[in-house]
């Protein structure tokens, strides 16, 4: 509905929050996350190409904005569908050597799982 200027879900959509933080190295401080949906019957069926636009295409992605004082200090806190898979990187694309991740003190064993895919780069000597 217009009025609402969103999406309205049912109750068989779960959204919890997941907070990302106690990361390094201090290179992401106030850097923007970046989000992509990422679930398999999207990007499953798409050849190269098409996967390559779909990365490549920015208003595709939401942008979270870094919290820099709030609990837990230094974040990004994200709503999240769960039973969903996401790309998630920060501004440029750098990697992380460490990213502590929390769940929602309301998230139930219950719950559907979320699935979350990272940029990997594996440099050797």
């Amino acid at each position: 509905m217009k009025m609402y200027d969103g999406i309205i879900c049912d109750n068989r959509v779960q959204v919890r929050r997941v907070v990302f933080y106690n990361y390094a190295p201090d290179i992401f401080n106030l850097m923007e996350m970046k989000i992509l949906q990422f679930d398999d019957s999207i990007v499953g069926k798409m050849d190269n190409v098409t996967k390559e636009a779909y990365l490549k295409n920015t208003s595709a992605y939401s942008i979270l904005p870094f919290r820099p004082k709030t609990n837990p200090l230094r974040a990004w806190a994200v709503p999240l569908v769960t039973g969903k898979k996401y790309k998630i990187h920060w501004q440029r694309g750098l990697d992380f050597m460490r990213m502590q991740v929390d769940l929602s003190p309301h998230w139930k064993p219950t719950d559907s799982d979320v699935y979350f895919v990272h940029n990997f780069t594996d440099v050797r000597a």
